[in-house]
C-alpha cells in the first residue's frame, strides 16, 4: 500500500529571497539598518550584503529624504566631521576624515567631493571609501581669477567621474574658458569658450565665476553664477558648448541664486529688498527663450521684518539642489526639510510645488560646509551660515 501523497505547501513569505529582499529594501536608511538585518542570519547577510541589493537600497531611498549623518565645518586650521545622529546610528568622527590640505571646496556630487588645492592642481574626494585622485589644472586658466567646478558621475560606469572646470581666459579676461576632464580616458578635452558680460558700472573686477555660489545641474547642463556681471554661465554637457544667460535688466545689480524652477527648469532665485523673487526661464511656441516671473512673495509681511533694518534684509547664500531649497543669510535661514523637522508651518513658505523656504532666528557665523547625507554628500557653500538659536 502507498504512502499517503504529501500536500505540497507554498514557502514562507521569509523564505522567498526575492519577497524577503524587497522587505529589507524597505528598511528605514539608517546606518545601522543593514548592518541589524544581517546579524539575523547567514542568509539574511548575503542578501544585505550583495553589491547589487546595495545599490538598489541606495537609489530606493536617495529619492526619499536620505537621514542627514552630520557635517564637515570649517574650522581655523581643520575640518572636522561632526556626526548628529545618536546611537546606534551615530557615525564616529573618525569615521570621516578630511584629506589634508585638500584646499577650497569646489562642489559635491553623486558622492564626489572636489577641491581646488591651489592654482594648478583640482582634488576629487570619495569620503565614503577614501579614494582621491588628483588633478592638474589645463592650460588656458587665469590663475588670477576665481574658478568654478563640478564633479559628476559618469553615465559609462559608476566608478568613472567627469569634472567640468569653469574660469576666465588666461589669454582674454573678458572671456570663459572650460574644460572636461574624464576618468574614463584619463585627460582634459578640448578647452571652449564664449565672451562674458561686461563688468558692472560700480564694480572695479571683471565679471568672473561667484566663488559663493557653487555649480547646479539642470537638465543636462552646468550652470554657475557670475560677480561682477549679470548672467548665468551655462555648459551643456552632450554638445561641450558654453554661453552665457543674461538677466533681466531691472534685477543686473542683486544677488541671485541659480535654481531649478518648476518643471526642472533653470531658474534664479532673488531678493531685491524684502521681497523674493522665482524667475524661470521659458521658451514659447516659436523657441525664443525668455525670463517669466513664476513668483513673488513680500518677505517682510511674512516673516515680520523690518525693511528699514539692514540688518534683517535677507541676502541669498546658497542653494541645496538634491532638496531644491535655498538657503538665505541676515538673521534667516532657509534650509532643507529633513534637517528642519521641527519647524512650525510659520517657518516654511512654498513657492511652489517642491520648492520650500524655511527660516529661523539665528546668529551669524562664517563657515563653509559640507553636508553628508546617508545616501551621498550634499555640498553647499555658504558665505554667512547660520547657527539656529531657536526662538
Amino acid at each position: 500500500m502507498s504512502s499517503p501523497r504529501r500536500r505540497l505547501r507554498s514557502p514562507a513569505p521569509l523564505d522567498d529571497d526575492d519577497l524577503l529582499s524587497e522587505i529589507l529594501l524597505r528598511l528605514p536608511p539608517l546606518p545601522s539598518s543593514l548592518p541589524r538585518a544581517s546579524a539575523v542570519c547567514r542568509r539574511w547577510r548575503r542578501i544585505a550584503s550583495d553589491p547589487r541589493f546595495c545599490r538598489r537600497f541606495r537609489a530606493h531611498h536617495r529619492r526619499r529624504n536620505p537621514p542627514l549623518l552630520g557635517c564637515f565645518v570649517q574650522d581655523i586650521d581643520s575640518i572636522p566631521f561632526q556626526p548628529i545622529l545618536e546611537a546606534p546610528n551615530r557615525v564616529p568622527q573618525a569615521r570621516f576624515a578630511f584629506p589634508i590640505h585638500a584646499g577650497d571646496p569646489l562642489g559635491c556630487r553623486h558622492g564626489l567631493v572636489l577641491f581646488l588645492r591651489n592654482a594648478d592642481q583640482l582634488l576629487v574626494w570619495d569620503p565614503i571609501t577614501g579614494d582621491q585622485h588628483r588633478l592638474d589644472v589645463p592650460p588656458g586658466f587665469d590663475e588670477d581669477d576665481s574658478v568654478g567646478g563640478a564633479v559628476l558621475r559618469s553615465a559609462a560606469g559608476h566608478f568613472q567621474f567627469q569634472v567640468v572646470l569653469v574660469g576666465n581666459s588666461e589669454i582674454e579676461p573678458t572671456r570663459a574658458v572650460a574644460c572636461v576632464y574624464s576618468s574614463a580616458t584619463g585627460e582634459w578635452g578640448d578647452l571652449v569658450s564664449t565672451p562674458l558680460p561686461p563688468k558692472a558700472s560700480m564694480s572695479y573686477r571683471s565679471t568672473s565665476i561667484s566663488m559663493n555660489h557653487p555649480c547646479v545641474l539642470i537638465e543636462g547642463s552646468c550652470y554657475w553664477s557670475l560677480a561682477h556681471g549679470p548672467g548665468i554661465l551655462a555648459f551643456d554637457l552632450d554638445s561641450q558648448s558654453l554661453s552665457v544667460i543674461h538677466l533681466p535688466v531691472d534685477l543686473a545689480h542683486f544677488d541671485f541664486l541659480v535654481v531649478r524652477a518648476e518643471g526642472g527648469r533653470l531658474g534664479f532665485f532673488v531678493v531685491p529688498g524684502c521681497s523674493a523673487q522665482l524667475w524661470k526661464w521659458n521658451r514659447d511656441c516659436d523657441g525664443a527663450a525668455s525670463w517669466v516671473l513664476e513668483r513673488s512673495i513680500e518677505l517682510d509681511k511674512l516673516l515680520t521684518l523690518n525693511p528699514d533694518d539692514e540688518r534683517e534684509r535677507p541676502i541669498v547664500a546658497g542653494f541645496a539642489e538634491e532638496s531644491n531649497v535655498v538657503l538665505l543669510c541676515g538673521h534667516l535661514l532657509v534650509s532643507s526639510r529633513s534637517s528642519l523637522n521641527h519647524c512650525t508651518p510659520r517657518n516654511s513658505l512654498e513657492l511652489n510645488a517642491g520648492f520650500a523656504v524655511f527660516h529661523l532666528k539665528g546668529s551669524i557665523l562664517q563657515m563653509r560646509i559640507l553636508v553628508l547625507e546617508a545616501m551621498e554628500p550634499n555640498f553647499c557653500t555658504i558665505h554667512n551660515m547660520i547657527c539656529p538659536v531657536l526662538s
